[in-house]
């Protein structure tokens, strides 16, 4: 019970086809306790400059008005199984579970059931009523819309799988090219590349 601390409640009239939404706080109040009790165990004490003493206050404070003036009884007094948040809650005694509505009060009213979101076949309807004509016809052409959809879909991967395996390609190419200058780079050069055909002959003259 200590985990729960709101609760709404649903009321569908048939009659007006209206639903009231209503929003509540839950409240526990230790049961068997005066007034006077009550209000001294709560976290702001009461006034009591009109009492001479605190038994004076005990006696006349259950004259003092309360601000739930909500009655308790068998019909919302429960045994808590486990101490619960708020003073003079404790295990296995008796406390009064109150309500306190906080908002919003709410009266709807239901207009439109529809399958999927905001794309799917209207199951109801108050308002617009359609043959069984207009429904086939409708189903079709949604039927229809869903298979070119798909289709697109299926197209566009498509497009991205060749795309990948393009880019994937021109990697290959470029790495590969890259790896032929490297290659060419290191392969060692003979005599005719590194001295001119006429240096080579004069050499040879003089010897």
């Amino acid at each position: 019970m200590d985990s729960i601390r709101r609760c709404v409640l649903v009321n569908y009239n048939k009659d007006t086809k209206l639903l009231d939404f209503r929003h509540y706080l839950i409240k526990l109040a230790p049961v068997g306790i005066s007034r006077s009790i009550k209000k001294l165990i709560r976290p702001k004490l009461p006034n009591m400059s009109r009492f001479e003493t605190i038994s004076e206050y005990i006696e006349r404070g259950g004259n003092l008005s309360e601000s739930e003036g909500e009655m308790d009884g068998p019909h919302n007094e429960v045994t808590l199984p486990q101490e619960v948040r708020g003073r003079g809650n404790i295990k296995a005694t008796q406390s009064a579970v109150r309500l306190k509505e906080v908002g919003p009060r709410l009266t709807l009213q239901l207009v439109k059931i529809e399958e999927g979101i905001c794309d799917g076949a209207v199951l109801f309807h108050a308002f617009v009523k359609k043959s069984v004509e207009e429904t086939e016809s409708i189903k079709a052409m949604r039927e229809k819309k869903r298979i070119l959809k798909e289709k697109r879909k299926r197209e566009q991967l498509e497009n991205v799988k060749k795309k990948a395996l393009l880019r994937e390609e021109n990697k290959k190419k470029s790495l590969q090219g890259i790896k032929n200058k490297q290659a060419m780079k290191r392969q060692p050069q003979n005599d005719s590349d590194q001295f001119p055909k006429g240096k080579k002959r004069k050499v040879s003259e003089e010897g």
